[in-house]
């Protein structure tokens, strides 16, 4: 699975018009009037599942061993376009970009920011559905399994107080046992895949975390400091602003 293929499968191209790039439509998410994309650039809304759903397209993937390597890869993107918005707010301090071409750049990496949020919402969101799917699947194996183990320990007591006839030890002990270990490996495998589910929502190191969470501040000092001194209009300040205030609640509330 890539960049590309999250839920993007070959029937994608048979549910958008041939004007699809030309057209504008409202975003079921945010309600604003937004450019026909994979994502809406307002609020990252996934707008292809929304298309394919209404024509009946099944859009959920299960998990694939493609799974964590594509959130990494969304992931890095999505830090990628954090870490450029902040150069693009220090180029403009430093008075290499003027504000104009700042503008072009910051917004770029702003609409690359909120596609890669959405993606990962989407990703995030199907985990969390097959997490709830496997914690339910695994409770009854778990108690399959105390009953398999209750039975061998009470054959084994009847066993030792002499309460059995004579072979049915040696015709239900090894059947007993071989459930016990069939219901142990079951639970381990489904374990394990839910450790990996779990696992490919923890693919930005915290430090990594803590160094943008720093960067947005100076970032946010500089701007203040630019809008003073009218390297900045207002208008372009306040929407950088507010791009830079979003930034520190998606990482002040990463998982």
């Amino acid at each position: 699975m890539n960049d590309e293929t999250v839920n993007e499968n070959e029937d994608q191209a048979e549910v958008f018009p041939e004007n699809f790039e030309a057209t504008m439509v409202p975003c079921p998410n945010c309600k604003e009037t937004v450019p026909t994309s994979l994502y809406c650039l307002k609020c990252g809304y996934p707008l292809y599942m929304f298309r394919q759903e209404e024509a009946g397209i099944d859009v959920v993937l299960p998990p694939d061993e493609g799974s964590l390597s594509h959130m990494q890869e969304i992931s890095k993107n999505l830090m990628n376009s954090i870490s450029m918005k902040l150069w693009s707010v220090e180029q403009l301090k430093e008075g290499i970009l003027e504000e104009e071409h700042f503008k072009r750049l910051f917004e770029d990496y702003q609409a690359r920011s909120v596609q890669c949020t959405g993606k990962r919402k989407v990703l995030l969101a199907r985990y969390s559905r097959e997490l709830t799917a496997m914690a339910r699947d695994l409770e009854p194996v778990e108690n399959a399994l105390k009953e398999a183990k209750v039975k061998l320990r009470e054959l084994e007591m009847r066993r030792t107080i002499g309460d059995l006839i004579e072979g049915e030890y040696e015709a239900k002990g090894p059947a007993h046992k071989w459930e016990i270990r069939n219901y142990e490996d079951d639970i381990s495998k489904r374990k394990g895949e839910m450790t990996f589910l779990e696992d490919i929502t923890r693919v930005i190191p915290a430090m990594e975390i803590e160094k943008a969470k720093d960067n947005v501040e100076e970032a946010n000092i500089s701007l203040e400091e630019m809008l003073r001194e009218g390297k900045i209009g207002p208008e372009t300040a306040t929407k950088v602003k507010v791009s830079l205030d979003e930034t520190k609640v998606f990482l002040d509330n990463f998982r």
